[in-house]
């Protein structure tokens, strides 16, 4: 595949799980100065500057290739075994000096809005902090327990069972996305196939390739949806707070390991992309822990 350099001679690596990071059209333009890694273990086509993997193995591409390896909630439907190596990988392909970026869920803000809520709800039992003692929990529990895609989140939503402040605070925009899809352009850019992820147009193969796998991924979720759920990585599988995942940065052999928030990076030009800011206002698209690291 081709791996991207950026308009200021700069080579960055992008994995992710999800394209809901690409929401707008502005940023899918910017998403073309990245090469890709999607997550999954889906039957997913391959783009001319992006590749689908499990990550199970070591990623195609040379020693000392990136100068930014940036990973987007992929660690938290990783083993702790499993996200430790891709931090060894991480770093086998960044440049001396280069940077690496994580941002995953934050155990520690969802245990402490959790204990909050549920304090919260035995002084005063009504049914608005009921539905924000619900929502706490499912935050900490349901993606790690789930046996259908949404599990019982998507439950609440569409029943209307939450408050949406305290939806917001603890999702960001994730969720609103998925209320009301009008909201956006995701819907179309996220369903169609006549476009990469960087917004530029698809050739004819790629669409009948695409068509076809996503007739595999039909046929995959008919025969069992626990199967498709595991092969789409939408589990977690462990939640990460600032020690533990700086602890695996170290092990991984990262120096200068440090926390950060979501519009700020060592990440050369960083304000160029700041894709983990809301592109409506000046909040994380989705609340997270952010660790930096430099090799």
């Amino acid at each position: 595949m081709n791996v991207v350099t950026t308009p200021f001679a700069k080579k960055y690596l992008f994995i992710w799980r999800t394209e809901l990071l690409f929401y707008t059209p502005e940023r899918r333009k910017l998403a073309g100065e990245w090469t890709h890694v999607c997550f999954t273990g889906l039957p997913e086509a391959d783009e001319p500057t992006l590749i689908n993997s499990n990550l199970k193995k070591p990623l195609p591409f040379p020693n000392g290739t990136f100068d930014a390896v940036y990973s987007v909630h992929v660690v938290e439907h990783q083993s702790r075994a499993a996200g430790g190596q891709l931090l060894k990988d991480a770093y086998r392909l960044l440049k001396p000096g280069g940077i690496c970026r994580i941002s995953t869920p934050d155990l520690e803000f969802f245990a402490r809005d959790y204990l909050n809520q549920l304090q919260r709800y035995r002084l005063d039992p009504d049914k608005k902090q009921f539905q924000r003692y619900q929502w706490a929990l499912l935050n900490v529990l349901d993606q790690a327990v789930r046996r259908r895609s949404g599990g019982e989140m998507i439950d609440v939503i569409q029943n209307k069972e939450y408050v949406q402040e305290h939806l917001e605070n603890l999702n960001g925009d994730l969720l609103v996305f998925i209320q009301n899809t009008s909201r956006s352009s995701i819907k179309r850019i996220l369903t169609n196939t006549t476009t990469y992820v960087d917004g530029n147009s698809t050739s004819i193969g790629y669409r009948l390739n695409a068509l076809f796998r996503a007739g595999v991924r039909k046929v995959i979720t008919l025969l069992s949806r626990p199967w498709h759920l595991r092969l789409s990585r939408e589990n977690n599988l462990w939640y990460h707070d600032s020690v533990s995942l700086i602890q695996l940065f170290e092990q991984a052999g990262f120096r200068d390991v440090v926390v950060k928030d979501y519009k700020t990076s060592g990440i050369d030009q960083w304000e160029r992309y700041n894709f983990d800011q809301s592109a409506y206002g000046d909040y994380p698209v989705e609340p997270s822990l952010f660790i930096e690291g430099v090799k």
